[in-house]
């Protein structure tokens, strides 16, 4: 989940500094009706977001209900449906919070005899771009299976893990292994979900460690798409943002994001797996967009690994156009595991 650091039209006003050719923020407007819907909208959260914050696993265990399937889930049909719709968590004393952002708080939940992980929003905050997650079936990609809309708040009921944990969270931690073939393999799972976000006309657009989860399985899906447009889409006067390090030139530019957007944050992560560090040693927002749009600035590269650095070239490279689509990182990546065997 992003955590904006600054207003959106804040960050583009300081980023229309350094290029002029900047468009001017524009706000999408959504109405939500009293009755609960499921609503497309298009929208982004533009933030900076550097710091690893891990998955909050707290259960609040003050009383237990017969009412519950497990003593650490709340189920999500009537009335608690309802009730989470209006009154948010407020009503609910026992709750497993499996995480917190700006967008709103993740807890375990049974929806329809299934332990899923429920994101509540407040619908103000404009989250609904989920929805484009809805038709996404993919190993690699979390499921989201439901989106309820009404006027205060929102539930997106998605995939749920027991064990799992946000890339972010491995790359801090120094006893995990992050080995080359690890690197290569993590690699592949979050290109191959790419690849079928693309294939079916989605893009991410804020595709960052902090949005990758690590299944207790060891395979990594693409979570989070609350920052998501229709490719379709992509063509109306809207505000596209993301997390600045990972957000491509284009973008800051003003300019219409792509498949290669995508592309080009993949990039940024694969070189954040391999030297386990933040992109940038400056955190000021506005400092990675002047040196990354006027100087073409990337983070530092050496002889670690040339495959790799190679592939992470590709991905930020500055012409969109001559950047690998998702399809060819992962012809490129099955070439690497199968010369290491």
């Amino acid at each position: 989940m992003s955590t904006p650091i600054k207003s959106a039209s804040s960050l583009l006003l300081n980023a229309r500094l350094v290029s002029p050719k900047l468009l001017s923020p524009v706000e999408n407007k959504i109405c939500y009706t009293s009755t609960p819907k499921r609503v497309p909208r298009q929208s982004l959260n533009f933030s900076h977001d550097f710091q690893a914050h891990n998955p909050v696993k707290n259960p609040i265990q003050i009383k237990v209900t017969q009412e519950n399937l497990a003593e650490d889930s709340l189920i999500i049909d009537s009335p608690h449906k309802s009730e989470l719709l209006t009154y948010g968590l407020n009503k609910y004393d026992l709750l497993y919070i499996l995480g917190k952002g700006s967008f709103g708080t993740v807890i375990k939940g049974n929806y329809h005899g299934k332990i899923v992980a429920v994101k509540l929003i407040k619908s103000k905050s404009g989250f609904v771009n989920e929805s484009n997650a809805l038709n996404l079936r993919h190993e690699n990609i979390i499921t989201v299976f439901d989106i309820i809309v009404s006027r205060k708040y929102s539930l997106v009921m998605m995939e749920y893990h027991e064990d799992s944990k946000n890339l972010q969270s491995v790359i801090d931690d120094a006893s995990a292994v992050l080995d080359r073939k690890t690197v290569v393999r993590f690699s592949k799972d979050v290109a191959s979900g790419l690849k079928h976000c693309h294939e079916n006309g989605v893009l991410h657009l804020d595709i960052k460690p902090k949005n990758i989860l690590l299944c207790d399985n060891k395979v990594c899906k693409i979570c989070d798409f609350g920052n998501s447009v229709k490719a379709s889409k992509a063509t109306e006067m809207c505000t596209f943002q993301g997390t600045v390090p990972y957000t491509a030139p284009e973008i800051l530019r003003g300019k219409l994001p792509s498949t290669k957007s995508d592309i080009y944050s993949l990039g940024i992560l694969i070189w954040q797996m391999i030297y386990r560090k933040s992109p940038y040693e400056f955190s000021n927002s506005e400092v990675i967009i002047y040196k990354v749009v006027k100087f073409n600035f990337r983070p530092p590269l050496d002889s670690k690994d040339e495959v790799l650095a190679r592939l992470c070239c590709l991905c930020w490279d500055e012409s969109s156009n001559k950047r690998p689509s998702a399809a060819q990182i992962c012809d490129l990546l099955n070439g690497v595991v199968f010369n290491e065997k």
